[in-house]
C-alpha cells in the first residue's frame, strides 16, 4: 500500500488529513516539524510528502530544497494560507508537485493525490 507522509505543526490538521488518505487507501506517516520529516523520508521512503508552508525548524521551502536534491522524484504537496501565494508560487517553482489553499478542502486534497500519485511510477 502506498505510504503518503504529512507534516504538520497543526495536530487538527493532520489528523484531518490522514483520515481522508487512509480512507483512500494509503498509509499515513506523520511528522510535526520539517526535521522529524527529513527522517522519516531517510529511513521509510514515503511514495509522497505533503507539508505546511510554514513549520518549526525546517520550513516547507527547505524542505523542497532538500528533497529536490536528495529524491528529485519524490512528489511534493505544499499547504499554506491564500494570503501567501506568493510563497506558495516560489515554492511550485522549487519544484512542489501540488499546492493546496489552507484551509485544505478534502476534494482537492484527494485531486492533489491522485494527481501526484498517477504521475508517481514507483506503487
Amino acid at each position: 500500500m502506498p505510504a503518503i507522509l504529512v507534516i504538520s505543526d497543526e495536530n487538527e490538521q493532520k489528523l484531518e488529513i490522514a483520515l481522508k488518505l487512509q480512507e483512500l487507501g494509503y498509509d499515513v506517516l506523520e511528522a510535526n516539524n520539517g526535521h522529524e520529516g527529513l527522517d522519516i523520508i531517510e529511513s521509510i521512503f514515503p511514495d509522497a510528502v505533503i507539508t505546511d508552508l510554514f513549520l518549526p525548524s525546517l520550513d516547507g521551502i527547505g524542505i523542497i530544497l532538500q528533497l529536490t536534491k536528495s529524491n528529485p522524484d519524490l512528489p511534493i504537496i505544499i499547504m499554506g494560507k491564500a494570503e501567501n501565494a506568493a510563497y506558495l508560487k516560489f515554492a511550485e517553482r522549487l519544484g512542489a508537485s501540488q499546492v493546496l489553499c489552507k484551509p485544505v478542502n478534502t476534494r482537492e486534497l484527494e485531486f492533489a493525490v491522485t494527481q501526484v500519485m498517477l504521475d508517481d511510477y514507483r506503487w
